[in-house]
This record gives C-alpha cells, structure tokens and sequence, in this order.
C-alpha cells in the first residue's frame, strides 16, 4: 500500500504515475475526491532547515509522529523539539494564553541532539 498525501496537481499526478508504471486515469480512479489535508499540520521546509507542526494531538499520539518525521530522515541531521501550549484559569475557563511552540523558550533539550543513525532515535 502507498499513501500519498497530496497529488492535486497534474505535474504530481504524472510523477506518481511514471513511479509507479501506469496512467493518470488509473490513479485519478483510486483517489479520494474529498481529500483535505490534515489542518492541524503543517510542514515548512527551507535549504537548512525542516519544521513538522502538530497542533493539538494527544500526548499519546505525540510519539508515533515523532517516530514518523525521524524515520523519514536519510542523513545525519540534529534535532529539538518545541512545545506549545494553553494556559487555562481554574477560576475563569474563559480566561486561557495560548503559547507558541518556540525555540527560543519551549525547547525541550538545551541544543539540537545529533541524530547520525536510526539507532540515535
């Protein structure tokens, strides 16, 4: 099985297609007209740098998608992670900060960590 995230244009479609040795038409057949990207993830990536956002998962689920985006890796690279937040009043649930995940205050190690194998995860 091969689960592709987002192949709405034609350019992609025709790669997906070409990779996989058939046509457009057979995979526009097994594609989900309803398709919407997840809108609590967002993905940002520059010449030096990867940024993954996952906005409001559970603690539970916070692990596998750490696992996911370390796995993907296919060099040696460092790492840190940044959490957000919501403050909520005990007295006034109304009354909540919301805090960004930052680096320069959220950080969960106090530098990037090396990640050189899978074995470093």
């Amino acid at each position: 099985m091969v689960y592709v995230s987002n192949i709405s244009h034609s350019i992609n479609k025709k790669l997906v297609a070409k990779q996989y040795n058939g046509s457009t038409e057979t995979l526009e057949k097994h594609m989900s007209p309803d398709y919407k990207a997840d809108p609590k993830y967002r993905f940002y990536k520059s010449n030096h740098i990867e940024s993954h956002l996952h906005e409001g998962i559970e603690a539970t689920d916070f692990y596998d998608k750490l696992e996911n985006v370390l796995s993907t890796q296919t060099s040696a690279f460092k790492v840190n992670i940044a959490l957000g937040y919501k403050l909520v009043s005990k007295s006034d649930p109304d009354n909540t900060r919301y805090f960004n995940p930052n680096l320069a205050n959220t950080y969960v190690f106090n530098k990037p960590v090396a990640i050189n194998s899978k074995a470093d995860i």
